[in-house]
């Protein structure tokens, strides 16, 4: 899966002051389903952040989407051992 990120960087006063910011992230599956949305969203979020940043920019992410999936709906482990110690027999 690819999930397109409109990542920003504040204008700062000095270096390190702001950390990179996700401003908007949408899927590959939404953009085929509406690219003028996308556009739109992209362009609404430039506006409304105006001169505040000092540089803007889509990265696109190949993520591993079963590996998603899999931390999202997967069934939790969890290991422990037996303490035979304190295990009592039955009947």
């Amino acid at each position: 899966m690819k999930i397109h990120v409109l990542f920003g960087v504040r204008k700062e006063a000095y270096e390190g002051q702001y950390g990179t910011e996700v401003r908007l992230a949408w899927d590959e599956y939404c953009i085929e389903e509406n690219p003028e949305g996308w556009d739109e969203a992209v362009e609404k979020e430039r506006q409304a952040i105006g001169d505040d940043m000092q540089a803007m920019r889509v990265v696109v992410l190949d993520v591993n989407e079963n590996e998603i999936r899999k931390l999202i709906i997967g069934t939790p482990v969890v290991e422990a051992k037996i303490d035979e110690a304190s295990t009592e027999a039955e009947g």
